[in-house]
Order: C-alpha cells, then structure tokens, then sequence
C-alpha cells in the first residue's frame, strides 16, 4: 500500500523529513517521525523525547513536545494529541476570516481557532504562501475570555509546513511554548518506514 503523506498543500508534517526549531531562549527541538500507521487516517507516531510529567520527574516514552500522535485526515484535518490524549484540531484547508473549534467543544470552555492571515512572507531566505493561525480561549457560553492563550499563533507554510508551532503536547496549559522554524528538513532523509512518497 502506497499512502501519499504531503498530497496536500499547506499540510503541517511531512513523515519524510526532520524539521528543526528553536525557542526564544534558543532551545532546539526537532519533529521526526519514528513510525506511521493508518485507520481510517493517517497516523504519525513522532520521536519521544523527555516530557516533564510533574514536579522534577520527566519521562522519556510518553511522546514528542509536537504531541503524542498527528492524525491526518483527507478533510484538512490535522489533530495533535497532547498528554492527556486531547485533540487539538487544525484546519489546514481553512480560509483567512474562517474558524473553527480547535480544543474542547460548544457548551464548554473552548478554545476557537483561526486563519488571521494569508499572504506571502520571507524565511530561511525562501519566500512562500503561509497561513497564520490565532487561538482565543471561550468560556462555555461562546463569550470570549482573557489568556495568554489568545496570543498565541502558528505558522503553516504553503510547501514547508509548519514555520512557527506550538508545544502541542503541553497545550492548552500555561508553559506551552511558541517556537521558530531553524533550519530547512534534512535533504534526503528517508522514513524508516516504506510506503511513503511525495
């Protein structure tokens, strides 16, 4: 079976390739994708790394900072799974003006996510289409609410995928971090698992 992985544009993860990022405190991290699967969609399993589970005590096993899975679905779809397995749900076919529901749901506190910009911009000394994404945190009632949340934004660029992320696994909580593309995917790399193309 052949499953085409980036047969979209703007998709946020390409399994193929190691994307590296730094923080504002230059802190690398990394997305690889250790393995896949599919059930219905397409399943990435990222590389874990050390996760802070409670005060002085980190885990190596329970997933990546990216989140613990990345389903990719044919409607646009990208949910990452943090570490209380929740979905957050980005809409990658979403037009600027448009939203949606991107953690929780209708009649509980919800955080409603959307496209704020689209327009072209310069980095890594390349230019592309991207789409900015914003978050505004809404109490059960719809009315939107302060948080440091609503600050937050990521990045999808249009051949690139993601330019500027956020801390998925740890997310919604306070310490999620917003960090920066660094450095172009590998060149060359190769999924250890087959089956893939572009």
């Amino acid at each position: 079976m052949i499953l085409v992985a980036k047969g979209q544009n703007y998709q946020t993860v390409n399994p193929e390739v190691i994307s590296s990022f730094a923080d504002e405190n230059n802190h690398l991290s990394f997305i690889r994708i250790d393995s896949t699967g599919y059930e219905n969609s397409l399943i990435l399993y990222p590389f874990s790394v050390n996760q802070l589970l409670y005060a002085h005590c980190y885990s190596p096993w329970v997933g990546s900072w990216i989140g613990s899975e990345i389903i990719i679905k044919e409607n646009g779809y990208n949910i990452f799974l943090n570490h209380q397995q929740d979905s957050i749900k980005i809409n990658t076919l979403a037009q600027e003006g448009e939203s949606w529901i991107a953690f929780g749901q209708t009649g509980q506190l919800h955080i409603v996510a959307s496209v704020i910009e689209h327009g072209v911009e310069d980095f890594l000394g390349l230019t592309d289409s991207i789409k900015v994404i914003g978050f505004q945190i809404n109490d059960s009632g719809g009315e939107p609410i302060e948080s440091e949340i609503n600050e937050m934004q990521i990045k999808i660029s249009k051949n690139h995928g993601l330019i500027q992320t956020l801390n998925f696994f740890q997310f919604p909580e306070p310490n999620t971090f917003s960090i920066h593309l660094l450095s172009l995917p590998l060149p060359g790399f190769q999924s250890l698992k087959p089956g893939f193309r572009t």
